[in-house]
Formats: C-alpha cells, structure tokens, sequence
C-alpha cells in the first residue's frame, strides 16, 4: 500500500477513535448523583480509547521515520503545509488531519465544563453522607463508640 494511503488510512481510523473518545467525554458532562457509574466507565472507556489513538500515532510515526516522503505525508496530516500545493489525494490527507483536529478542539471545550460539574457531584455526595451520618442507629452506635456526635467524617474533634 502507497505511503500517503496507509497514513490516510490510520488518520481515518483516529477520527473514528476520537469520535468515540467525544462521545464517552459528553457522558462525563453531567452533574446528576445518579451517574456516577455511568461517569465512571466512560473514564474507563476514554482510557482505553487513548490506548488505541496513542498505538495509531505511533504508527503514523513510524511511516514518518521510515521515509522522506513518509516525514512528509507526516507533515501533510499535521496540517504543516501549503494547501494549495497539494495534490488532490494529498489534500484529502490535509482534510482528514482538520477533521481530527476539529474533533480534538470540540473534546477541549467539552472537558473544560467537567470540573465544575464534577464539584457538584462531589457536594451532593458529601451532603449524603453527612445526612447518613446524623441520623439513625450508625449515629448512636458512634456516640456508644465515644466517636462523636455528627459521625466519623465530619467529627470537629477528629
């Protein structure tokens, strides 16, 4: 297979891994209790998916190294050249590298959000648990136990 498309090919599949990668990045923009598990394995599965594109770019590099042209295919998907001097399967290598780069950029903007919305995920659970720890038998059985009053996380005496 030609240099320019086993890397259009490889390029081709990273879009595919990172549109996989956005998809499981917009199950983390949530700030609902309930999906907590469901958070957890999209960090999983965003773990995964970076294995494979970090095997695909080490592919790519790969073809970079084994070739002048292959170093300037390389240059090609990195969008580091003149469009208008490519030819037409080389500007079609130059698209599929923006389309990356697109996807990339729409991921950036997403994981920006994330924090915040895992803060407050991380205030209703404290809000839990200091509601399960006030109330019921737990409570007396720490007050039997000398360990306070409003229970073991959030003792003032601790």
């Amino acid at each position: 297979m030609e240099v320019l498309e086993q890397m259009r090919m490889l390029l081709r599949e990273k879009a595919i891994l990172f549109g996989q990668y956005e998809q499981e990045t917009l199950r983390l923009d949530t700030d609902d209790l309930d999906a907590v598990d469901d958070i957890a394995d999209a960090v999983k599965a965003r773990q995964s998916l970076i294995g494979k594109i970090d095997g695909l770019d080490q592919r790519m590099a790969a073809i970079r190294d084994a070739s002048d042209y292959g170093a300037y295919c390389y240059s090609i998907e990195r969008n580091q050249c003149d469009y208008a001097g490519l030819t037409g399967t080389e500007q079609g290598v130059f698209r599929d590298g923006q389309e990356v780069f697109a996807i990339m950029t729409r991921i950036r903007e997403l994981e920006a959000r994330i924090p915040m919305k895992m803060t407050v995920i991380q205030e209703q659970l404290q809000e839990k648990i200091r509601k399960n720890n006030v109330s019921g038998k737990f409570t007396g059985y720490l007050k039997q136990m000398g360990q306070g009053s409003k229970g073991v996380l959030y003792d003032k005496r601790r």
